[in-house]
């Protein structure tokens, strides 16, 4: 699937989370795997895309077991939030992420806002992380 992006060196994946009101969609790169979660309890709030935590984390854990089938060895998570980006992300908001990232068991979290990545852009800016293009967030 990737000619000269080799993602074999991400051991235990990357999954890509796009974020939405009370829904995500869970990617696993390189694999065309991707699972649309809605929230059966609500996780955003009117001011925030993560207002309850543990709602959130709670269906991002039921997302990617359905999406791998089994238990995940430390994955690189990348988190994007599409909504209620209104002036950028605080830093309050970055360490929800970080956070949730870490609570599903990632060995790193990246943040990346803008338009959708593919699959080829998000290994290509994985490898050019610290230029910039994503937002590296250790956990």
């Amino acid at each position: 699937m990737f000619d000269s992006l080799d993602i074999s060196q991400y051991l235990g994946g990357i999954i890509y989370v796009k974020i939405y009101i009370n829904r995500f969609k869970i990617r696993l790169v390189g694999k065309n795997l991707e699972k649309d979660l809605t929230a059966s309890k609500p996780f955003s709030h009117e001011r925030m895309l993560i207002g309850s935590f543990y709602e959130a984390e709670s269906l991002l854990k039921e997302g990617i077991k359905k999406i791998y089938g089994r238990k995940v060895l430390s994955p690189i998570v990348i988190m994007h939030p599409f909504e209620r980006m209104e002036g950028g992300l605080t830093t309050v908001e970055e360490m929800a992420l970080r956070d949730l990232g870490a609570a599903v068991g990632a060995r790193e979290v990246f943040i990346v806002i803008g338009a959708e990545r593919s699959d080829k852009e998000l290994i290509r800016e994985l490898k050019t992380a610290s230029k910039g293009a994503m937002k590296r967030i250790s956990t």
